[in-house]
């Protein structure tokens, strides 16, 4: 029971701090977004051109794309340790289980 419960506390702190490294990063690219912001022009239907600039826009999909796929990453790896650890911790059981019977 314990073991569930420290599990339990390990995987609040492990998504906290994955919170927090989220936080970080995005930090970190709001301003390199708010710095494109300056390059970007409203669309207004009677002045369309061609080419409308939208650097801001690449960079926030792009941002976003990679963080859904770091952060997918993330959860699959925590999910496969936590999968060993417990099919581990079954082979260890099934192997005293065998020593025991064995006597």
């Amino acid at each position: 029971m314990t073991d569930l419960i420290s599990r339990r506390l390990l995987s609040r702190r492990l998504l906290s701090r994955r919170l927090l490294s989220l936080s970080a990063l995005l930090g970190v690219l709001a301003p390199t977004a708010l710095a494109l912001a300056d390059d970007y022009v409203d669309y207004n239907p009677a002045q369309a051109s061609p080419s409308l600039s939208a650097p801001l826009f690449v960079i926030i999909a792009y941002s976003t794309i990679w963080i859904a796929v770091v952060g997918f990453t993330l959860m699959l790896w925590g999910r496969q340790r936590r999968i060993n650890e417990e099919l581990d911790d079954a082979q260890r059981r099934l192997a005293e289980l065998e020593h025991e019977s064995a006597k």
